[in-house]
């Protein structure tokens, strides 16, 4: 099981990533340098405490996810 530092790098990379996909789709030249900069800032922004309080209740339920607990049709 990763850290929960690399669960962490690895959340960061994957916001930065669904950033990049967003602009593109509103017309956003993501291969700008002032652009990639601004989006690195918000990313590096992120308070890794958030960060992994989130890991910690995605863990906490994702026990609900497990095949007995959900419906069988």
């Amino acid at each position: 099981m990763p850290t929960p530092s690399r669960q962490t790098q690895d959340s960061q990379q994957h916001k930065m990533d669904e950033l990049v996909r967003k602009a593109r789709s509103a017309g956003f030249d993501t291969r700008d340098p002032e652009f990639r900069k601004r989006i690195a800032e918000q990313v590096a922004a992120l308070d890794p405490e958030d960060e992994a309080d989130a890991m910690r209740w995605i863990e906490a339920v994702s026990i609900f996810n497990d095949e007995e607990w959900t419906e069988q049709e």
